[in-house]
Formats: structure tokens, C-alpha cells, sequence
């Protein structure tokens, strides 16, 4: 264990020493700021989410601890979303936890509750795709890992906090193609761990 200490803007210096030391994985906590002070100072969790090409670990803050028992996976059917589930499926069956498949349609939210017309028709392709993305994942990382899909109809980042709290879910893993769809806010809001990684590389 190596411990540093720097002086210089938060979020560069953390780059910085990622890149300087070949670091594999950066573990950062989300503190509480509220939405005024992210608006008016940023946060340097979000600022590293938004600029680093190494996986990053997002860690909520929580009384107690919980074991991670259900990882999302949200997808806009970009190219890293595959590998995102595999890597789901992989720690799902170490942990032996379940995997949720999430595509949201970006629309009002009340039109969640519409199956059919031409919402209907989205949410059928929307459905495929994601059983597509299952198919894609080999048969032996699914074995015995329980994996439900869902198709939503809202706003993408409120609808990701929304269905995290609805499903008590604890982790959530996403790439960056992911995340600039999603946008970094969605998981920093959401009450849960979060895990991305650059699929760019």
C-alpha cells in the first residue's frame, strides 16, 4: 500500500496519479453535497467519472453496508453494453447476486403505463434488443444467475434513481458509452454503488 499526498486541483491530481502509477480501478466515496453545491462547486467524484479512462468505483456512503445482491446494468444499446453485462454476469455469480437489464425510452413519464400504438412497437424492439444483448453473453457466465429485463418509459437519469430505489437495487454497472447517454448525475444520484469503466480504450 502506497499512500500520497499532493497539493493541486482534486479531480486533476487523481488523474494524474492514475495515469503516473498505472492504476487499475479508483475507489472514491459520494459525499452528501446537495444539488446547489454541486451546482456551485462541482463534485470531484463527478469531475473523475466524467474525464478518467480507468474504472472507477463509486461508493455510497450507507449506515450499514449492504451485500450486493442486485447489480443493474442499464443499457442504450451502446457498443460496451455487452461487455457491462458480461462483467455483471461475472460478479453476479461470485456474489451470488441477480442482474437487472434496464433500457429506458426517453419520454413523460406517464407514458410508462402505455403498451400500444407505436409505444408498444418501441417497447417490443427495445425488448428484442436486450434479449439480443442476453444471447450475446455466453451460456456459461448466465448459469444460474437470475437476470429480469425491463423497458421503461421516462426521463433516462430520473428513471434510473426511481427504479434503483423501486427495486432496492446496490450496484449499478455502466461503461462510458453508457454514461454519456445516462449522463454521470444518474449515478451519483442513484442510492447505490456504481461501477463504470471506459469501453473506448
Amino acid at each position: 500500500m502506497e499512500t500520497l499526498v499532493v497539493k493541486g486541483i482534486p479531480h486533476q491530481e487523481i488523474l494524474k496519479a492514475a495515469q503516473s502509477h498505472g492504476i487499475d480501478l479508483i475507489a472514491m466515496g459520494k459525499n452528501n453535497l446537495n444539488l446547489w453545491d454541486r451546482m456551485l462547486l462541482g463534485s470531484t467524484t463527478t469531475k473523475v467519472l466524467r474525464e478518467t479512462h480507468v474504472p472507477i468505483l463509486t461508493v455510497r456512503q450507507l449506515a450499514n453496508a449492504p451485500a450486493v445482491k442486485r447489480i443493474l446494468v442499464p443499457s442504450s444499446f451502446s457498443p460496451g453494453d455487452t461487455r457491462s453485462l458480461e462483467f455483471a454476469f461475472e460478479l453476479a455469480g461470485r456474489l451470488g447476486a441477480s442482474v437487472y437489464l434496464l433500457h429506458i425510452i426517453e419520454a413523460h413519464k406517464s407514458w410508462d403505463k402505455v403498451t400500444g400504438g407505436f409505444m408498444g412497437k418501441l417497447r417490443k424492439v427495445a425488448t428484442d434488443k436486450l434479449d439480443s444483448m442476453l444471447q450475446a453473453v455466453l451460456a456459461e457466465t448466465r448459469k444460474r444467475v437470475p437476470v429480469f429485463t425491463r423497458v421503461k418509459a421516462c426521463r433516462v437519469g430520473s428513471g434510473i434513481v426511481d427504479f434503483v430505489r423501486e427495486e432496492d437495487l446496490d450496484l449499478i454497472v455502466m461503461s462510458t458509452h453508457a454514461r454519456k447517454f445516462i449522463k454521470p448525475d444518474a449515478a451519483w444520484h442513484a442510492r447505490c454503488h456504481c461501477y463504470c469503466e471506459n469501453r473506448e480504450r
